[in-house]
């Protein structure tokens, strides 16, 4: 996993240097739990399909994510 450097010098990751893999897995690592927390923290998904997501919306990004997550009005 690759991680842009200004994201993972920003809040909440807080890595000011991607350059090398160790801090680079880190940040990602740092990432995806934020995603998790942030998007996935009710109970809804089991285990297995909130780790899907997670890996899902990290891929996708978050303004996609944002999106994607609002709850939908049905349609008349």
């Amino acid at each position: 996993m690759q991680v842009i450097p200004r994201y993972a010098a920003a809040s909440p990751i807080d890595i000011p240097s991607v350059n090398t893999a160790e801090p680079n897995i880190h940040a990602g690592t740092k990432m995806l739990r934020e995603i998790e927390g942030k998007y996935f923290k009710d109970e809804r998904p089991d285990a297995r399909n909130k780790t899907l997501f997670t890996l899902a919306s990290y891929n996708a990004g978050p303004n996609q994510t944002r999106v994607s997550g609002r709850k939908r009005q049905p349609k008349d």
